[in-house]
């Protein structure tokens, strides 16, 4: 009985010890902007630089594994997609703050001048799992958000 015990134990221990190990990490960006690609219409955005996310969210890409950010062509449309894939689960706080920081301007920025854009802010996505943020202002924020959730999953 002691022998089938302490066998169970190590199995169990093991058992723990390898679930522990399971790569959280080996969901890429590169994948979810390949899948947001293909689940929306990019026609109107234009991939940015880090020199653009340090600008518009005050986010230096020191803090991040890597992270894709979209946004408009043109000043009249309010469409933005930015995913960050943090170094730090701590950092996920602070990070959401600068999101929210920008939605606000850019609601503020909308509101007399376009009602349409304006109410397409207001319906906008922020979400984190994992060590991911997601952000978006768009039409296709149901798809982009299905897509996130089958790559991102809790």
């Amino acid at each position: 009985m002691r022998r089938i015990f302490r066998l169970l134990s190590i199995i169990f221990v093991i058992i723990f010890v390898t679930t522990g190990c399971i790569d959280q990490g080996s969901v890429s960006v590169k994948n979810l902007d390949q899948q947001i690609e293909t689940s929306c219409d990019m026609s109107n955005l234009k991939k940015g630089d880090s020199k653009e996310l340090e600008k518009l969210y005050k986010i230096n890409k020191v803090e991040l594994q890597d992270f894709v950010l979209y946004t408009s062509k043109s000043k009249n449309n309010a469409e933005e997609i930015l995913v960050l894939k943090v170094k730090y689960l701590s950092s996920i706080g602070e990070l959401r703050y600068k999101i929210e920081k920008r939605l606000n301007e850019q609601a503020d920025k909308f509101k007399k001048s376009s009602p349409k854009e304006y109410k397409l802010i207001k319906n906008d996505l922020l979400q984190d799992r994992q060590n991911f943020i997601i952000f978006v202002i768009s039409k296709d924020k149901s798809n982009i958000e299905k897509k996130f959730n089958e790559v991102v999953q809790q």
